[in-house]
């Protein structure tokens, strides 16, 4: 959880929040994302995982990153 939001946190910090959802959405850099965040590359539940330890990592600096993920 923390990883990946520091990790989103200088991706926007860096380059932009449209950066970080053009990452986000590219498969292969998402599977990587996951696998360097600690999940199994071949993991079945790699999406749910990796966006539900987004969410909560992120949430308290949503505001000021200026992303707001869905409760």
């Amino acid at each position: 959880t923390k990883l990946g939001a520091v990790l989103c946190e200088a991706i926007i910090h860096h380059y932009g929040r449209d950066e970080l959802l053009r990452r986000l959405a590219h498969p292969f850099w998402f599977q990587s994302f996951g696998a360097v965040m600690g999940m199994d590359w071949h993991s079945s539940g790699i999406t749910t995982s990796v966006i539900g330890a987004l969410k909560r990592g992120l949430n308290p600096t949503a505001g000021e990153l200026g992303i707001h993920p869905v409760a």
